[in-house]
């Protein structure tokens, strides 16, 4: 089983949960892992050694909020996603 990853920081933290507690997880998408991320709202993102992401070792999913930040950072309307819904009515992939 490879865990769909949302990117964010919570859905990260939450697929990691997940993935160390199923035994037949192969691998786990970890976009955070390429890219040089800089949380301001919460943090950390999960430490990844030899290629293993290891568990936050905080209580719950292991990460830390901050409300002022998070009062402070200005909502991005995020991007029109694909629709997935084609015209006879079925649902596709994009």
């Amino acid at each position: 089983m490879i865990p769909r990853n949302n990117a964010g920081l919570l859905g990260s933290a939450a697929t990691l949960h997940a993935a160390l507690s199923v035994p037949n997880v192969a691998m786990m998408e970890a976009p955070w892992v390429n890219g040089a991320r800089d949380p301001k709202v919460a943090k950390p993102f999960p430490k990844v050694v030899d290629g293993y992401a290891l568990p936050l070792e905080k209580p719950g999913l292991g990460i830390e909020f901050d409300e002022v930040a998070a009062r402070n950072t200005p909502f991005a309307e995020p991007p029109m996603q694909p629709c997935l819904k084609g015209n006879d009515g079925s649902v596709r992939d994009f």
